[in-house]
Parts: structure tokens; sequence; C-alpha cells
């Protein structure tokens, strides 16, 4: 899934908590970014290095439904993944905190369930 930017890579996988994570854009005509291939949660999104100019817009269950209001971003989380989409196109880099989980929905308790994946 995604545009021609991502045909090749590998669908990005996300098992706990990351900090200053880069996500995969899917859909540079939307500004849709994949996290993961599980369930998870955005703990802070940046531009540029820097918080808040982005505001949390809230949960949805489908991106493509509505389109955020400008200057915020949506995200949508299930067992097939975690996106985000933004509201206006960014000036800089997007990174953002988040935390993963296991397509069950379970948290990793630790590193070994990790690597068994």
């Amino acid at each position: 899934d995604g545009d021609s930017n991502v045909v090749g890579r590998s669908v990005p996988r996300l098992r706990g908590r990351a900090s200053n994570l880069t996500p995969t854009l899917i859909d540079s005509v939307n500004y849709v970014y994949q996290i993961s291939d599980g369930p998870g949660s955005v703990l802070a999104l940046y531009e540029g290095g820097y918080a808040g100019g982005i505001a949390f817009g809230g949960y949805v269950a489908d991106l493509y439904a509505q389109a955020p209001a400008p200057g915020t971003y949506t995200v949508q989380t299930d067992r097939s993944g975690t996106w985000l989409r933004l509201g206006t196109k960014p000036v800089y880099a997007i990174t953002v905190d988040a935390e993963g989980q296991f397509r069950s929905g379970a948290a990793p308790p630790n590193v070994l369930d990790i690597l068994r994946q």
C-alpha cells in the first residue's frame, strides 16, 4: 500500500516505545504516514524537531473519511497498523515519539518477545 515512494520498502514495525522516529510517508497527496504494522499510539509529533506546531486532532476510524483541520493531525490505529494524517503539508521533516504493540494488541513484555518476531 502507498504511493511510488514506498515501492520496495519494508513496512515499518514498531514494538515498544521509540523517540524521534521518522514515520514512512505512504501518501504524499494526503500527507499520510505509517508508523507501524500493528496498533500503537503517537505520544508526540514534531515538525523540524519542534513540538507543538501541529496539534493532535484525535483518533479516527478512517483517515480518508475526512481531512484533518489545517495545523492538526489525526491518527488511525488498529490491528493492521498505525497511521497519521496531517492537515497541511509540512515544511520540515516529521518525526514522532510513539509506542507500538504486537498485531494482537499486546504490549511487548520483554526484549525476547520482540526478537522472536
